[in-house]
């Protein structure tokens, strides 16, 4: 017992000097409980509840990029200030025309012009060569101007009218008479979408161009007792691709070449092939534009004529290898020869800038689209009701005949349409901030008749199908005020097969002149 107290007593000497040498420790602070509060302070706290996942598809908008440091020079951008990455794109102050080439020559010569030529460029020179040795033929020239990034399109067409649906023969006629007709162009089409790149110096162009020619027409039968439905026969040569060029060098793009070996007759080849090059190169606006009155220009009047001349195909490609300096090429055009050049249009039109402009200058034709084919004099006559069902009316009895009358009632047409013929011309002009040049979105057309289509001697048995010329272009430009513009090349058609249409060797250039009133 006396050992225990000793020991009990040393053990709280112990715990009574440990506690001197040790300082005093800070009170808890007391749990705050809000007044309002009905939960329990020192109950145990409860887990918030987890958020919805939402669409894993949908990214988290990134945060907003700090601001960068202003360059040296102000925030206003000195010398050593540089456009960011997402500045907006400001398209150069011009614009670019690619002038596209199809050269016809025999395969064995094409085939050897391929295996030695490394280059596109000498390729173009050796073809040039066979051209000047009459072992080769330029087929067409087409000449598109636009700026970067705008789409443009060139048409040379003969709208080509043929029946694609027909009612079945009847006792009043033993033949199938055409109830639908369809349009096919015949002729050639090209469209660009060019894109400049940021060097100055390399074009990316995206490209197709489809050539179509009626070859002849062919009797379609269905039984051994049927005459027949006359179908036309279409030649179609097509090239769509992408290219890289580099101004002022001609690109070689690939063979567009017409059907060969096909088994039809009119259609079978000749053994040829077409090759077919496109040439790059930049229209800048005039540097030597005199810089007239600025003020209030764009309110002013804008005067654009419009000239459009006929030349040889050939001379056409040496003038725009020589230059596409718009007010040159205009001077080597009208110095030509008078046999030589002929002036086919003058249009003038007078507008605001930002206001689009249409002058018209057409004959407007009518002619059928939709026919009833001959009936009986007692044939029953097909109507419909409300609902659209057919509805037969009773057979009514034989009429007597009728001296000089026709077996039976003859055909008729039911519905007309309205096709433009002449020159249209719409576009939408824009002076640019400095006053010197415009920028106009243009599409002149001229459309021409060519008679009724022809070429058969079933066609004298369907109701009239009118054939139409057309050339179109659609483009966008930049030109200089006070200076000559070049707008490419609007050519006629050429031996599309349609009507005994034959190649006059000519091609047909556009140029405006826009000036400040």
């Amino acid at each position: 017992m006396k050992l225990y107290s000793l020991a009990l007593i040393g053990l709280l000497a112990t715990t009574a000097v440990a506690q001197k040498a040790a300082p005093p420790a800070a009170p808890a602070p007391p749990k705050y409980v809000s007044p309002v509060s009905t939960e329990d302070a020192f109950a145990p706290k409860k887990d918030p509840p987890p958020k919805p996942p939402g669409d894993p598809y949908v990214k988290k908008k990134p945060a907003a990029p700090k601001p960068e440091a202003a360059p040296e020079g102000g925030a206003g951008g000195g010398a050593g200030a540089s456009a960011g990455p997402d500045a907006p794109f400001e398209a150069p102050p011009h614009h670019l025309l690619m002038t596209f080439e199809t050269y016809r020559l025999p395969q064995a010569a094409a085939d050897g012009l391929l295996d030695k030529a490394n280059t596109d460029t000498s390729l173009y020179e050796g073809l040039r060569k066979l051209v000047e040795g009459g072992q080769a033929a330029l087929e067409t020239v087409i000449a598109v101007p636009t700026r970067s990034g705008q789409r443009a399109s060139i048409e040379s067409h003969d709208e080509f009218i043929y029946p694609s649906e027909f009612k079945p023969p009847t006792p009043a006629i033993q033949f199938s008479f055409p109830r639908s007709r369809e349009m096919r162009p015949l002729g050639e089409r090209i469209e660009v979408d060019p894109v400049e790149g940021p060097d100055g110096e390399m074009v990316d162009i995206n490209f197709t161009q489809d050539i179509t020619k009626l070859a002849g027409f062919h009797v379609v039968k269905a039984g051994e007792f049927s005459e027949g439905e006359l179908q036309p026969v279409f030649s179609s040569r097509k090239l769509a691709t992408a290219v890289v060029t580099k101004i002022g060098e001609p690109a070689f793009c690939g063979t567009l070449s017409p059907p060969e070996a096909t088994g039809v007759e009119g259609d079978d080849g000749d053994g040829s092939v077409c090759l077919t090059f496109v040439r790059t190169n930049l229209c800048p606006t005039s540097a030597e534009a005199e810089a007239a009155k600025k003020n209030n220009r764009a309110s002013r009047n804008i005067r654009l004529v419009f000239r459009f001349y006929s030349l040889p195909r050939e001379k056409a490609r040496e003038f725009l290898a020589e230059t596409t300096d718009s007010e040159k090429l205009h001077a080597k055009v009208t110095g030509l020869p008078p046999q030589d050049v002929k002036l086919e249009r003058l249009l003038t039109v007078i507008t605001r800038s930002g206001q689009r402009s249409q002058t018209v200058e057409t004959t407007e034709w009518l002619y059928g689209i939709e026919t009833d084919p001959p009936q009986a004099w007692n044939e029953e006559k097909t109507e419909f009701n409300e609902a659209g069902a057919e509805v037969k009316s009773a057979p009514k009895p034989a009429s007597p005949p009728v001296e000089g009358r026709p077996p039976y009632v003859p055909a008729g047409t039911t519905s007309f349409e309205t096709q433009p013929l002449g020159w249209q011309m719409e576009l939408d002009p824009v002076v640019a901030p400095g006053g010197l040049t415009i920028d106009v979105n243009l599409a002149p057309s001229y459309v021409q008749y060519r008679g009724l289509i022809q070429g058969h001697p079933l066609l004298a048995r369907y109701p009239d199908m009118p054939l139409f010329s057309s050339q179109k272009i659609y483009t966008a430009i930049t030109a200089t005020l006070g200076k000559q513009c070049f707008l490419g090349t609007m050519s006629p058609p050429r031996d599309t097969g349609a009507n005994g249409r034959k190649d006059d060797g000519r091609t047909w250039f556009g140029f405006m002149k826009a000036t400040i009133e």
